[in-house]
């Protein structure tokens, strides 16, 4: 099957006053329960100008994070938010648990959004047992900055089209999950074909648009066990149509 896709694609969200609910019924049930616990539990959540001491001890991290990934695309992160000319200050909202750094988002305030830059979380809590995990934490910290500034949009980043073979397909999950949809990048926006019969890896191939800038179908291609991981990704079809294609290992075809 051949599929017209965008280089990349850029997801969006709006947020509201009622911050939880916007998270979907599953995000916001774990997100009522841990939220009460945080400050017990030595969890806690600050937001700073961004300076180059927090550049310090974040992008190795990220960098290590990133550069473990499939195809990893690094960059400064100094030369892409201090280090350039901008109208609009970045910040760092950084997750706490028990004064250890378990998360951080680095962001800027625009006009009419927040725009994130970058963002790195631990999986998990080293000694806390929430139902949220720090990601989400983060995320719900950032949408209550939106909202305090007066701002109703917030901007969670540009990723590389097909996920699977760049970033992660969990990566697209996460943010449906919290509410986001994907569109297409501001500008020229470099287009491709792809035959997933040729795929050799699982992948997430967001489709161009036929008409205007959102992203509504996307294709699923993986292995039967692959297909099943991410099941949860067709609980978003208001936001996007997944569309399901069983791919075949290598080895299989073999025996």
């Amino acid at each position: 099957m051949l599929i017209t896709y965008p280089e990349a694609v850029r997801w969006e969200k709006s947020v509201s006053g009622d911050i939880v609910t916007d998270f979907g019924k599953n995000n916001a049930a774990r997100l009522r329960s841990s939220l009460p616990k945080l400050d017990n539990m030595g969890i806690s959540a600050d937001i700073a100008d961004l300076s180059t001491s927090h550049i310090t001890w974040f992008e190795p991290w990220y960098q290590s994070t990133i550069g473990a990934k499939t195809n990893p695309k690094l960059s400064s992160i100094f030369e892409t938010t201090l280090g350039k000319a901008a109208t609009y200050p970045y910040k760092i909202l950084t997750i706490r648990e028990s004064d250890r750094v378990v998360g951080s988002i680095i962001f800027s305030l625009r006009k009419n959004r927040v725009s994130i830059a970058y963002r790195v979380f631990n999986p998990t809590w080293n000694e806390t047992n929430l139902q949220s995990g720090p990601a989400l934490i983060g995320e719900y910290y950032i949408n209550q900055f939106c909202i305090q500034s007066g701002l109703n949009r917030l901007s969670h980043g540009k990723d590389r089209n097909p996920y699977g073979l760049n970033a992660n397909i969990g990566l697209a999950l996460f943010k449906l999950s919290v509410g986001c949809h994907a569109t297409l990048p501001t500008g020229v926006t470099t287009i491709h074909t792809i035959n997933t019969s040729n795929l050799t890896t699982d992948a997430l191939i967001m489709e161009h648009p036929k008409i205007g800038t959102n992203i509504t179908h996307a294709y699923l291609i993986g292995t039967p066990d692959v297909l099943e991981k991410y099941t949860a990704l067709k609980k978003y079809h208001d936001i996007l149509t997944i569309h399901c294609i069983e791919r075949v290992d290598a080895e299989q075809t073999e025996d």
